[in-house]
């Protein structure tokens, strides 16, 4: 767990391996969505996601999204999500 958050490779891993747990947990804030406004990846579909009328619908959207970020952006996405 040094080169990266995981080396990288895990972001879409560990989502989908929690994807029950971090729908269930993940709190979609104005706050969060708009910090992940400036990963390019995922700031387009920030608009639909906070449209959503329920938390889970939001928290389906935005993890379906970080699944699709491309590998070389994984960590910076996942440093915003955790920051």
């Amino acid at each position: 767990m040094t080169q990266g958050f995981c080396d990288k490779m895990a972001l879409g891993q560990i989502i989908v391996s929690n994807f029950s747990t971090l729908l269930r947990c993940m709190d979609p804030s104005n706050e969060l969505l708009g910090r992940l406004l400036s990963v390019a990846s995922v700031k387009d579909q920030i608009p639909v996601i906070k449209q959503r009328a329920t938390l889970d619908d939001k928290n389906d959207d935005l993890l379906i999204a970080l699944v699709q970020v491309p590998y070389d952006l994984r960590e910076l996405v996942m440093n915003e999500l955790i920051a």
